[in-house]
């Protein structure tokens, strides 16, 4: 199962980074995109039904993460698809305010099911067996329009709701950005005119960084997202971040996660000890 899941999975990147490319209005980018991801769906639906998993543990897996980084896509177009073709014409100050009005409402989301949203967000375990196998039904709290046509031989509800979240975080950083385009946001921080402030390691090392800090609940208590985090460390750093959450799954996936984290602890280790010797 994994090599098919992993070759669907770079067959959509593929095609999603070409479509990003074409010369296209943003509601016929979201449009395709969205169309593709889907087809992508129905192959990957065709496979799991054909070859079951072969245990418990794997049907978590594909369940809790598979399947939900996909979906994510389809959501994300999907909604960047509404977002654009509803949006309405005017000045910057009507933009902005749909714009913000189209980030309360994926805040909004977050308040519902916490329970959920906490276990997904901590990391837990012990109640995968409840969340990610299948039991015949979709549970109520898949209540909005999509969930009329989830299959229960295909879906446990639950991975549509780390789908949403995981979406839903991409969308806020879209609006920002939207935002940022319209030159609406007042920098909260003035960058230094030199090159003092430079963020000088890599870009992965910042995104491990900001990762950190959101997943310790460093900043403002945890109630700053990871996209304004990101916009930040930009500004603070002069640096551009294009892609925070794509670059958080390649850390994830390599075999040391922590490795610029590693690297600060062993660095101020060091200092200490040269200090005190």
């Amino acid at each position: 199962m994994h090599t098919f899941t992993h070759d669907l999975s770079q067959r959509l990147y593929t095609q999603l980074h070409d479509l990003s490319k074409q010369e296209l209005g943003a509601i016929q980018k979201a449009k395709a995109s969205a169309k593709c991801v889907s087809q992508g769906l129905i192959q990957l639906r065709a496979y799991i039904l054909q070859n079951p998993f072969r245990d418990e543990l794997e049907e978590i897996d594909f369940f809790k993460t598979t399947k939900p980084n996909i979906l994510s896509k389809y959501i994300y177009h999907r909604k960047v698809y509404h977002i654009e073709s509803r949006r309405p014409t005017g000045g910057r100050p009507i933009h902005q305010t749909y714009l913000k009005a189209e980030i309360e409402n994926l805040t909004r989301f977050q308040t519902l099911h916490p329970e959920f949203h906490q276990y997904y967000r901590t990391g837990e375990a012990y109640l995968d067996n409840v969340y990610f196998l299948r039991h015949g039904e979709i549970p109520a709290i898949c209540d909005d329009d999509m969930a009329s046509d989830m299959d229960p031989q295909f879906s446990t509800g639950y991975d549509y709701m780390v789908a949403k979240i995981i979406a839903y975080e991409q969308l806020t950083d879209y609006l920002y950005r939207q935002l940022d385009a319209l030159d609406i946001l007042t920098p909260t921080v003035q960058p230094d005119a030199s090159d003092a402030f430079k963020w000088t390691e890599s870009k992965a090392a910042l995104v491990e960084l900001i990762y950190a800090l959101y997943a310790m609940k460093a900043i403002g208590s945890g109630n700053c997202d990871i996209s304004r985090l990101a916009g930040f460390f930009e500004q603070t750093f002069k640096i551009t971040l294009s892609d925070t959450y794509r670059t958080y799954l390649d850390i994830k996936a390599r075999s040391k996660p922590t490795k610029f984290i590693d690297a600060l602890k062993t660095a101020l280790l060091r200092k200490i000890e040269d200090e005190d010797d």
